[in-house]
């Protein structure tokens, strides 16, 4: 079960109240923080990753397992040694662990809705 935040029993939030997270190091990474929530052992956090044109990032590891499902855009991901090319629709899960980085060698933003779930132990 979810553990309710100050007796909440649901949470619903507004574009407007989306935080924007940057990154060091990531150029054209856009990380706008929907929800940030725990529940038991674990923290989940929802983000929408825009990844622009000509964007730049090196491989990075996260102590958590990512969804990924893409919103519009084509993008190249890198995981490790192997690249997969996720188009709108795609959704990839990986442990966070793996070397990982995301691509946008189009003309066209990418977006992509990020799931994050972390181990609070």
């Amino acid at each position: 079960g979810i553990k309710e935040e100050d007796g909440e029993r649901f949470v619903h939030i507004k574009p407007a109240a989306f935080k924007t997270v940057k990154k060091e190091n990531a150029i054209g990474f856009i990380y706008e923080q929907m929800l940030n929530r725990t529940a038991g052992d674990t923290v989940l956090e929802a983000v929408i990753l825009t990844i622009e044109p000509g964007s730049k990032r090196s491989k990075v590891v996260t102590d958590a397992y990512e969804l990924k499902y893409v919103l519009e855009g084509t993008i190249e991901y890198e995981l490790d040694d192997e690249t997969i090319i996720l188009e709108k629709g795609d959704c990839l899960y990986y442990d966070g662990r793996i070397p990982h980085v995301p691509h946008n060698r189009t003309n066209e933003t990418a977006r992509m809705l990020v799931i994050y779930l972390f181990n609070n132990k």
